[in-house]
């Protein structure tokens, strides 16, 4: 059985500093990795190392090929993804 400690809350960042949310916008990719961070906890990985990698996975054409790639133009930006879902396309 799992213990976990008595706090109800873990803070491990703010979702705006986290690449993969596009500044809290993306809510689908908060709910995707609200599981991974749990996935973390639970596995006794350390917060600083889950905050580390919540900083530094940044979307892009190198890191994710076709899935979440931001490309900033003078005028506008355009995103790249294959949007398989309807909150896929609200972003």
């Amino acid at each position: 059985m799992l213990q976990f400690a008595k706090a109800r809350k873990l803070r491990v960042h703010k979702v705006v500093n986290i690449p993969l949310t596009f500044g809290g916008r993306a809510v689908f990719m908060i709910q995707n990795i609200l599981p991974a961070i749990l996935s973390g906890f639970i596995r006794n990985f350390k917060i600083e190392d889950i905050r580390l990698a919540l900083e530094t996975f940044i979307p892009s054409p190198v890191t994710t090929p076709g899935r979440m790639n931001m490309f900033q133009f003078r005028k506008f930006n355009v995103l790249v993804d294959y949007a398989h879902n309807l909150p896929a396309f609200r972003l």
